[in-house]
């Protein structure tokens, strides 16, 4: 990653790391970005990539300005004080207690007021843990924030924590994955510098582990308690399986990845990139194509607080258009049926697909009395996104469809559904 400071605004907060690297280094800022400063606390580097591309980055798909942001991983806060510049309160954690009290005075020394940071359990992100994680609290945060970090989690805690992160988005709040190595990629640039590392099932990459040029990385698996969990804290890669698993690729919208401009100097644009695009495009196209790079870089915006569908009749999964999934109802006995969360808004979302084919979609509560109707009939392909008001009450919500004149069939085609 080639950050060149020269091309870096002067602003307070490189002004103010400058001032930090020449008071503990005698040296110029500009030595903690060269070859010789790899043995240096990585702090400033990170630091500086944060401020200069990743906070500009965010910010062109969904403005900073006074956002409430978690961050999760935060290790000395490089990136807490980059985005301080820019956002409201931030709450960062992680696991790391010397990290954390290192980021608790460099704020003070930067005088840095709106950054609370917490300590975070080793085993916070578990199944029978992740629900005590800030409980009570729901819909609470304008950003999430995952900065190199979900690659140092196993799958066990990767799949949990993006579902309770994800809770705690408001609607149309974003959840930013940022420097995180892609496991589609074939070559494990991050970790073991093998080819094909992250391709491998565990057990066979414990195995091959003694074959990676990093001795201090490999020597220090082989002979821990627990290799496969030392394994990961050393970083293994994540890709669109975990997202699509613990959210939904139909309930995230992907609105800035690693393709833009802002991220030119980290693009690796070669054949296996696009051999990943080929491979989307041909057996996933659903799947965003900012999940193809060698790294994941993502801003994903959450359309709604998902609701739970708890039963089915007679509803097909479909392929919409071979792009999108979603629920066909179309038969007179077809029904779905939802949860309404305790933490909810006072309307029902709805993304639906009209076309010609398309009924009256008719949603009603648990007594079978009537909500609302959407009629989604059109002469051409449209996908919409609807509201219906929610009674303070209404715990359950079924749709069904039922005959409208002009459409030549009795379908609805549900791609999702939440509340906001």
């Amino acid at each position: 990653m080639a950050i060149d400071l020269s091309k870096i605004p002067n602003t307070r907060h490189v002004e103010q790391l400058r001032e930090m690297f020449s008071k503990k280094y005698n040296n110029g800022l500009e030595y903690a970005l060269s070859p010789e400063a790899d043995g240096l606390d990585a702090f400033y580097r990170r630091s500086l990539n944060y401020h200069s591309s990743m906070a500009p980055w965010i910010n062109d798909a969904y403005p900073l300005k006074d956002a409430s942001v978690l961050e999760i991983g935060c290790g000395t806060g490089a990136a807490s004080f980059a985005l301080s510049r820019v956002c409201g309160l931030i709450d960062s954690y992680d696991i790391d207690l010397p990290s954390i009290a290192q980021a608790r005075a460099t704020a003070k020394e930067l005088d840095i007021k709106n950054v609370r940071f917490h300590d975070l359990a080793p085993d916070w992100a578990l199944r029978d843990k992740v629900d005590l994680f800030l409980v009570g609290e729901s819909a609470k945060y304008d950003v999430v924030l995952l900065p190199a970090v979900l690659e140092h989690m196993q799958i066990s805690e990767r799949i949990p924590a993006l579902t309770r992160l994800w809770e705690l988005l408001r609607p149309n709040g974003v959840l930013v994955v940022y420097d995180t190595p892609n496991r589609l990629y074939p070559y494990d640039v991050h970790t073991f510098r093998l080819p094909f590392a992250d391709w491998l099932p565990d057990e066979l990459m414990l195995m091959y582990i003694d074959r990676s040029p990093r001795r201090e990385v490999a020597d220090p698996v082989a002979v821990a308690d627990d290799p496969k969990h030392a394994m990961y804290r050393f970083g293994r890669g994540v890709s669109y399986h975990e997202f699509d698993l613990a959210i939904g690729l139909n309930e995230i919208e992907v609105i800035n990845d690693g393709y833009s401009r802002r991220l030119e100097h980290r693009m690796r644009n070669d054949v296996f990139c696009g051999m990943l695009a080929e491979t989307f495009r041909r057996y996933a196209p659903h799947v965003p194509p900012g999940f193809g790079k060698d790294f994941l870089e993502l801003v994903l915006r959450k359309k709604w607080n998902k609701i739970q569908l708890i039963q089915r009749r007679l509803a097909n999964d479909e392929l919409l258009d071979g792009f999108r999934p979603a629920l066909m109802i179309e038969a007179p006995e077809a029904m779905l049926e939802y949860r309404i969360p305790e933490f909810r808004g006072p309307a029902l979302v709805i993304e639906v697909l009209k076309h010609p084919w398309s009924s009256r979609l008719v949603v009603s509560d648990q007594s079978g009395a009537n909500i609302g109707t959407l009629d989604l009939y059109s002469p051409y392909h449209l996908i919409d996104v609807c509201k219906i008001p929610l009674r303070h009450d209404t715990s359950i919500v079924r749709f069904r469809t039922e005959p409208l004149k002009p459409s030549q069939g009795r379908q609805a085609w549900i791609l999702g559904a939440g509340t906001t």
